[in-house]
Formats: C-alpha cells, sequence, structure tokens
C-alpha cells in the first residue's frame, strides 16, 4: 500500500512531495495503539501523520510535529492523479439490439 501526498507547508514555495509507504502505516499504528490502518477511515489528520512520518524518513523535513502541524496549510492524496485520463468515458456499446429473439 502506497500512497503519494502533496503537502504544502505556510512559507514553502512550492509542496513537498511524500511518498508514504508501509513504514509509515506501521509507524502510524504503533502510535496509535495498535489500531489497524486498513480498518480505519482515511481522515485528512490521517493523511498528515502519515506524510509527515514519510517526509521525515526521506529527510525532506526537520520539523518537529507541532510545528509541522501548525504550518501544513493542506495536504492532497494524488496518488491517482492522472489515471482518470486513462479511462474512456464513453459508455460500451452491447451492440445495439434487444437479445430477446
Amino acid at each position: 500500500m502506497k500512497y503519494k501526498v502533496e503537502v504544502s507547508i505556510e512559507g514553502s514555495k512550492k509542496p513537498l512531495t511524500a511518498d508514504v509507504d508501509g513504514r509509515d502505516i506501521r509507524a502510524w499504528e504503533t502510535k496509535h495503539s495498535g489500531k489497524s490502518f486498513l480498518h480505519e477511515p482515511l481522515t485528512y489528520t490521517m493523511l498528515v501523520e502519515l506524510s509527515y512520518t514519510a517526509l521525515q524518513r526521506a529527510g525532506k523535513t526537520d520539523l518537529g510535529w507541532d510545528e509541522f502541524d501548525a504550518s501544513c496549510t493542506w495536504a492532497k492524496d494524488v496518488s491517482g492523479e492522472g489515471a482518470a485520463a486513462d479511462v474512456d468515458p464513453t459508455p460500451k456499446s452491447r451492440g445495439g439490439g434487444s437479445s430477446r429473439k
């Protein structure tokens, strides 16, 4: 399970990209007393926490959690961006006639 998340930090010129993976999910589960990530709805706060862990692990931020949380103006899951362009939204024709004879 992987997520790519863009995070905007107040005062930064461009968003940071967090590559969230199993290590970050396990860290979240440990922090939250063994709750299963797979059985919890993905909330905005979870997305920010996972992004923070991934950014720290990758050396992309040296902020502590409180400072990161206070300065994070938005986070967006961009894992699937572009995927919609690969899908043809036109319904497929079923042959244009009744299957009854």
